[in-house]
């Protein structure tokens, strides 16, 4: 019995010194909730694909219900007021110990509160493009298609678009920000002098004209990424006056897509959660420049990204699986809740 006991002491001061840890590396231990009314995507979604289900036709306005409750755009696209300095851009996804604490006495959501009043609410839209980097894009000539056609774009990590107009466009309201890019930016821009990645990410940059830039990542229990998030905040719309705007998600995109669609892959990608907060939003949306394969239908070689000339092995990446999530969207495609543009807008023959 005290060798058990010991056993149970043992594990609770695990527990404890588990949270300690956490509570000394960030500022927010308790990150905050999902919506109560937040629940995984129905499978009866994708039955009968030909019929109807239980006698609703439009399926993307089951999805765009779905979607609402899991990914409400107030907390998943969180975009600052304009207006609002980068020392008040705290990126809060959580509570401190003693806001905790605070929110469960008084049960007065002061937090909460606190963050939203920071916040605009992004505005619902009639028709979204969201454009890949796929190298589909090359000699598409959809770029007048995406510029004329759609409310809204949504484009994702500062892909290059001077030089590129008549395939992707040129229209943005909407850049998305990985981990990667991210950090990226930030050690261009915080380096010393004008060199050349800092004068390509300014012509990049400068491209987006008054674009909401997204970070859509966990900044919680990473404090770095807060510290950088400012820094590039001051830095873009202070030091080089770029009248961007700044939003972030309330819990990292990639862990609540893979559940949402109960897809089994390691991580989801930029594009699915493009896609998967958009449906809260938009409703009707058109993918671009989505196609995870080195050949096209017509038999033409496809670069990774649009913009390089490089080649990329699909079949073996451990972080993403392309082709099961692009299976995913074919379905979406096929079922109406999507459109995903894999030809040329303009047929040259």
């Amino acid at each position: 019995m005290g060798h058990s006991c010991s056993r149970w002491r043992c594990f609770c001061l695990l527990i404890l010194g588990s949270w300690f840890v956490i509570f000394i590396l960030t500022d927010e231990p308790f990150g905050l909730s999902l919506p109560i009314e937040c629940k995984r995507l129905d499978t009866e979604l994708f039955l009968d694909l030909e019929g109807e289900m239980d006698g609703v036709n439009d399926r993307a306005e089951v999805l765009r219900d779905y979607a609402l409750k899991c990914f409400p755009t107030d907390w998943t696209v969180m975009l600052y007021k304009d207006g609002t300095s980068s020392s008040e851009m705290d990126f809060k996804q959580g509570f401190g110990f003693f806001e905790f604490l605070s929110e469960i006495v008084n049960q007065d959501q002061a937090t909460q509160a606190s963050i939203k009043a920071k916040l605009d609410v992004l505005q619902f839209q009639h028709k979204c493009a969201i454009i890949g980097n796929s190298g589909i894009l090359v000699n598409s000539s959809c770029g007048n298609e995406i510029d004329n056609n759609y409310d809204y774009v949504i484009r994702s990590n500062i892909a290059p678009i001077r030089n590129f107009e008549r395939d992707v466009g040129t229209k943005t309201n909407l850049t998305v920000l990985n981990y990667s890019i991210t950090n990226t930016l930030y050690l261009v821009f915080s380096s010393s002098g004008q060199t050349k990645e800092k004068a390509i990410f300014m012509e990049r940059l400068r491209w987006l004209n008054d674009s909401v830039l997204w970070y859509h990542k966990g900044a919680r229990t990473r404090f770095w990424a807060k510290r950088k998030l400012r820094y590039l905040a001051n830095e873009l719309k202070i030091s080089y006056n770029l009248p961007i705007r700044i939003a972030y998600t309330y819990t990292p995109m990639e862990h609540l897509t893979k559940w949402f669609w109960s897809i089994d892959v390691p991580y989801t990608t930029t594009g699915l959660n493009m896609f998967t907060a958009a449906a809260a939003f938009c409703a009707d949306i058109t993918l671009y420049g989505f196609y995870p394969f080195k050949i096209d239908n017509r038999g033409r070689q496809i670069r990774h990204h649009y913009f390089e000339n490089l080649q990329f092995d699909y079949n073996y990446n451990r972080i993403h699986n392309f082709q099961k999530e692009f299976s995913l969207l074919q379905t979406l495609d096929k079922m109406n809740v999507l459109h995903l543009k894999t030809t040329p807008c303009i047929e040259y023959i």
